[in-house]
């Protein structure tokens, strides 16, 4: 599978990458219902428009899976990279090292 995925370094040296589209899907899966319940558009035109927006924006991306999401969210998508020893995720989740890659 090819594509954009958020790249995750935690204290334990380990590295995972997490397709962005599930962090995007997050988002947009947010402030589509928000929207669409505040009577402020259709719930799939305001999903399709914040996933794209978010999928194409890194800084979003990060911040989104940072501030609103925990590791039990993406441990499912997770793919293991690189593993030397494991540390505890949940409790790293907010302040481990991420940047935006393309596969």
């Amino acid at each position: 599978m090819t594509g954009k995925y958020l790249l995750v370094r935690f204290s334990d040296r380990t590295c995972w990458k997490i397709p962005a589209a599930v962090i995007a899907g997050s988002r947009a899966h947010y402030f589509a219902e928000n929207d669409a319940a505040k009577g402020d558009g259709e719930y799939n035109e305001v999903y399709k428009m914040e996933f794209e927006t978010t999928l194409e924006d890194n800084g979003e991306l990060i911040s989104w899976a940072k501030n609103n999401m925990d590791w039990e969210d993406v441990v499912n998508v997770a793919e293991l990279v690189d593993e030397v020893e494991r540390a505890c995720y949940e409790k790293e989740w907010c302040n481990c090292d991420c940047e935006i890659i393309k596969d």
